[in-house]
């Protein structure tokens, strides 16, 4: 019984880490020519920034703001 009290209280702060970090955020990609594109993700920072980077194409630079 102990066990799986335990085991319940280890998945539950699992599950707590990793939707507590959750927000908006905004990736901004710039072109070569000074042209500006937004868009939103929900995710954490670590996730946000590698779904940002992969926007990052020739000519685009992406960075969160």
């Amino acid at each position: 019984m102990k066990k799986n009290v335990v085991l319940l209280l280890v998945a539950l702060f699992i599950v707590a880490g990793f939707s507590s970090c959750r927000k908006n955020r905004t990736c901004e990609c710039t072109y070569t020519d000074g042209t500006k594109t937004t868009y939103t993700i929900k995710a954490t920072k670590k996730v946000a920034k590698l779904d940002c980077d992969l926007y990052e194409y020739s000519g685009y630079t992406c960075e969160i703001k």
